[in-house]
């Protein structure tokens, strides 16, 4: 379903060109990377073949026949947060967890782009960031505007080769939190109390989708977290956010034929 509407869509926009592709960043955190939750002295990550990401390009491209149609490209980070320092970050402060660091670099790295999908604000809960859940939401909006006003990314719908740059802003999707549990993990995590702000701050993220002329999928009814680490998605609930993001894609490709 989604492959044959996202062609109706191609020859919608280009008629008797060649067909193309859909560029689509997805930029996230540790449930974008595919962290198992999964007990084990080294952190390990779940198989390319089971994670959401690679599921969704599966199904989005009916199965690789057309490996073309849509290219997935996953820019995920273990703790990456929205815009908020961690200078004790993951392998004691090797690397920037800090979103829009990067996001702005990653924009024209992989431009021409046709949608962008915000995988963040789990890790903003965090209890050494003492954040609210309006100041989470605000870290995407942020994130958002910035996507907005980055210069010459979007992909051109009638350029038949995906070399254009004259294209609108890419179509964003927002992806809500998942509702946090207390595990002895989460909690040596600085995830202590989070579980409490899931809610509202997918409210308010709902709401900032609509502020942002962006589409926003509720993941919190969608998947549930494990309860061995209370934070990452295990393999069980892959497929169904495969499903939900990718029905996403499907309808910002829609909305973006008739720009």
């Amino acid at each position: 379903m989604l492959q044959n509407t996202l062609k109706q869509v191609f020859q919608l926009s280009t008629r008797h060109s060649r067909h193309r592709s859909t560029n689509v960043l997805i930029f996230g955190d540790s449930n974008t990377w595919g962290f198992s939750p999964k007990p084990r002295l080294i952190p390990r990550r779940i198989p390319k073949t089971k994670r959401w990401t690679e599921q969704m390009s599966l199904t989005l491209n009916n199965n690789s026949k057309n490996e073309d149609d849509v290219n997935i490209i996953v820019d995920a980070l273990n703790a990456r947060t929205t815009i908020f320092h961690d200078p004790a970050s993951p392998m004691d402060g090797e690397y920037n967890c800090n979103g829009r660091d990067m996001l702005m670099t990653t924009l024209h790295r992989t431009k021409p782009l046709d949608v962008v999908v915000l995988a963040l604000g789990v890790n903003d809960m965090k209890v050494q960031f003492s954040n609210t859940p309006h100041s989470i939401a605000a870290g995407v909006r942020i994130l958002a505007k910035d996507i907005h006003r980055a210069s010459s990314i979007g992909a051109s719908m009638k350029d038949q080769h995906g070399e254009q740059l004259t294209g609108p802003t890419p179509e964003i999707i927002i992806l809500g939190v998942p509702i946090l549990q207390e595990t002895k993990t989460s909690i040596s995590w600085g995830f202590q109390g989070a579980a409490d702000k899931c809610v509202q701050v997918n409210q308010l993220l709902k709401e900032q989708a609509l502020a942002s002329d962006a589409i926003f999928i509720d993941l919190s009814k969608i998947a549930k977290v494990s309860p061995l680490d209370g934070v990452h998605f295990d393999t069980d609930v892959q497929e169904d956010i495969a499903i939900a993001v990718g029905g996403a894609i499907e309808k910002a490709m829609i909305k973006r034929a008739t720009r």
